[in-house]
């Protein structure tokens, strides 16, 4: 049987380069497949935190306690005691829903006395790992969630959360 001879073996180097997701940029946490960061500088009203968060993902969703500790602990390094968060009753009364995915949470994290389920209000993180609710207009530090891989966008705003009538009337 005739042999075959192969000539010099032709070695093929591959690199494969693998893209390690990364927050917006340094001053946001990453933690898994999310980035987070307290606005601690600048104290909005609900609906205006709402809008900036939009710029890379949302206003934050706590879906778990080690979640909840590790923002509340965020939120005591950034100096402030409370954060706006993305729970809201917007639009109805008796409960809440997280804005990206309108369903109630499944964890939570209520202090005593609360949700006051005072119509217009959205949950706050406080500095002791608990949430509470205030009206939607109060200025508090906020906290954005965000994908790893997110890059900050221009998300125009369709409608107010709310709008207010001549004569000082609120309607969520």
């Amino acid at each position: 049987m005739a042999g075959h001879r192969f000539g010099p073996s032709l070695a093929l180097m591959v690199t494969v380069a693998t893209a390690v997701a990364a927050c917006p940029d340094s001053t946001w946490h990453q933690e898994g497949d999310s980035c987070y960061k307290v606005f601690a500088e600048q104290t909005q009203n609900w609906p205006d935190s709402e809008e900036q968060c939009e710029r890379w993902g949302t206003l934050v969703n706590i879906l778990s306690s080690d979640t909840n500790r590790l923002l509340s602990g965020l939120l005591t390094a950034s100096g402030q005691s409370r954060a706006w968060i993305g729970l809201t009753n917007i639009g109805h009364a008796d409960w809440y829903e997280w804005t990206d995915t309108h369903r109630a949470p499944e964890f939570s994290a209520w202090g005593t006395g609360a949700p006051s389920n005072v119509s217009c209000s959205c949950g706050l993180l406080v500095g002791d790992a608990v949430w509470t609710d205030k009206w939607m207009f109060e200025q508090a530090a906020f906290i954005c969630q965000a994908p790893a891989d997110a890059r900050e966008r221009s998300v125009p705003r369709d409608q107010p959360a709310a709008r207010i009538t001549a004569e000082g009337n609120v309607y969520c």
